[in-house]
């Protein structure tokens, strides 16, 4: 039932999986920045990078699901939920691109020009307002998923906030396992022991905070699909569907145990032993699959949660 022949499939999966991702990405982007300054630096650039990326291709996955050229009124009538996602997606990009710019070593060159370098000037002071923007639209992008569900579909399993919690959590733990990913694939070689140590540190941060964030998606999404199954029918046979029906190998193999418990236990390995002399050089080496998988569980989430219950409306 992977291909299911409804309104939303795979191709929407895969845009709000990076609309998530994208929104998680400045999210954490920029809390770093206010907790710790520019301590870690490279959580910033790296977070900013995943995130305008992510953005980009949520915008050329929902393009690709359009298709057609009369679809294109559901992101152009103002009316529509639709439409703030669209406009959240069109301010994030390019303030995305604004702020991660000021992380390229080009910025430094251009600092000693003196045609440019008062923009650089301008650019740095701006940089605290630029993250209170992008804190406010992620914020919006990883809730927008749950909020158009419930508003252009009449399906009872997708009205209740519980829906929002989850994929904000998920939002937020998948842009941090992705950091964390892209740090470990970039720096994992060839750094001196101080830089690595440093690095460790920074993954160390992620992977923590991460454990924390799937502990508690892990707790949100069983009480959801169980108060859904004890509330109405199609609520209830949608339930019955995803934990013991044709979805239950995707949600208990690749949500629940690939995408959540895996990582954790990872985390918890590395926040228990990693920065210990004996197992630091493993740390990136460990995080690595943990990150995969975490984001493989995020993607399937969303699969999940998105085809399911179209596939009960269409029965019933």
């Amino acid at each position: 039932m992977l291909f299911e022949n409804v309104a939303w499939g795979l191709l929407i999966a895969i845009a709000i999986f990076f609309g998530g991702l994208s929104g998680g990405a400045f999210i954490v982007v920029t809390v770093t920045s206010f907790l710790t300054g520019e301590r870690f630096k490279e959580i910033k650039k790296w977070g900013a990078f995943i995130g305008v990326t992510s953005a980009i291709l949520c915008v050329a996955f929902f393009l690709l699901d359009l298709g057609s050229p009369e679809k294109f009124y559901l992101i152009s009538n103002t009316s529509s939920m639709i439409f703030l996602g669209t406009m959240t997606l069109t301010l994030i990009i390019p303030l995305g691109i604004i702020y991660t710019a000021t992380f390229s070593p080009l910025t430094d060159i251009l600092s000693l020009v003196d045609f440019t370098s008062k923009f650089v000037s301008l650019l740095n002071k701006v940089q605290r307002s630029l993250e209170a923007a992008l804190f406010l639209l992620g914020v919006i992008l990883v809730s927008y998923t749950s909020l158009v569900l419930g508003v252009l579909w009449s399906n009872p399993f997708w009205n209740t906030p519980l829906l929002t919690i989850i994929f904000f959590l998920s939002g937020v733990s998948t842009a941090m396992m992705a950091i964390s990913l892209v740090l470990s694939l970039i720096y994992a070689r060839g750094l001196p022991e101080e830089p690595f140590k440093m690095l460790v540190e920074a993954l160390h941060r992620l992977d923590v905070a991460d454990a924390y964030f799937l502990a508690f998606e892990i707790i949100t999404i069983l009480t959801y699909v169980q108060t859904m199954y004890f509330s109405d029918p199609v609520s209830k046979l949608t339930s019955f569907i995803i934990v013991e029906g044709p979805y239950s190998f995707l949600f208990w193999g690749g949500i629940i145990i690939l995408g959540m418990i895996f990582p954790v236990i990872v985390c918890i390995i590395l926040a228990w032993k990693g920065r210990k002399k004996v197992f630091i050089r493993l740390y990136p080496v460990m995080m690595i699959p943990a990150a995969i998988s975490a984001l493989i569980g995020g993607l399937t989430l969303r699969y999940v949660l998105l085809v399911a219950p179209q596939t009960v409306w269409r029965i019933i």
